[in-house]
């Protein structure tokens, strides 16, 4: 039997294809692995350079401890941004503010105590940590789907970026669980929840603080508000 060179290309084609086939089916079974791994959340630096699994992700914890209360921090941070004066914040205070005006918890649990929805992705309270000069948000959450439950971390690290129109949160690195993620599709998420924030709570203090802002910088474990 001649090989023609019609029969060579469908050869070719036919093992182009397969090996395709093969590379994004092995994508999809390791992103399904890594993402089904919790990662190692720990509450202090030096546990976070311990030695650990190496194939499964670890992240630090924001702590949530501050010298004041979040009522004083607010009031502190409203007559700043008035009187033009930069505001500094370190990690305990934005875990302090996050657990007041940004507590997903409480709508977490009063979906599930209304008619359970076929689907929904139900966040929960985020943790900040500043290191490096860097952001990183640990935000939890529950995927709801057809009577089917799953929990699982989003976190996203990154900086911020100052324009015309105010700052702007930089996902540099992100991961669902272990499972690492285009920044792009945290960004989404996290411009969804920010979205979420100002349709629900329009007249909040922090609302209104964040459209006063100008710049965001954070160095060390320091983050700097400045003012419009």
């Amino acid at each position: 039997m001649v090989r023609t060179s019609k029969n060579k290309e469908a050869t070719l084609t036919g093992v182009l294809i397969g090996a395709a086939a093969a590379a994004i089916l092995g994508v999809i079974l390791g992103f399904t692995y890594e993402v089904r791994r919790t990662p190692d959340l720990v509450r202090s630096r030096s546990a976070l350079e311990s030695e650990k699994d190496p194939l499964t992700e670890r992240f630090r914890f924001g702590s949530t401890s501050s010298s004041g209360g979040w009522q004083q921090l607010m009031q502190s941070a409203q007559n700043s941004l008035t009187s033009n004066q930069s505001i500094r914040l370190r990690e305990g205070e934005l875990n302090q503010i996050a657990s007041q005006y940004l507590n997903f918890t409480l709508g977490k649990q009063q979906s599930q105590q209304n008619e359970t929805p076929s689907y929904a992705l139900l966040p929960d309270t985020p943790n900040f940590a500043i290191s490096d000069s860097d952001l990183q948000m640990i935000i939890p959450f529950e995927v709801l789907f057809f009577g089917m439950e799953a929990e699982g971390f989003l976190i996203a690290q990154g900086d911020f970026t100052n324009g015309g129109e105010g700052p702007h949160y930089s996902v540099g690195e992100a991961w669902i669980n272990s499972a690492r993620i285009p920044p792009f599709l945290a960004k989404l998420f996290v411009s969804r929840l920010a979205t979420s924030v100002q349709e629900m709570s329009s007249d909040s203090p922090i609302v209104t603080a964040w459209s006063q802002i100008k710049s965001i910088s954070i160095e060390n474990d320091t983050m700097t508000l400045q003012p419009r």
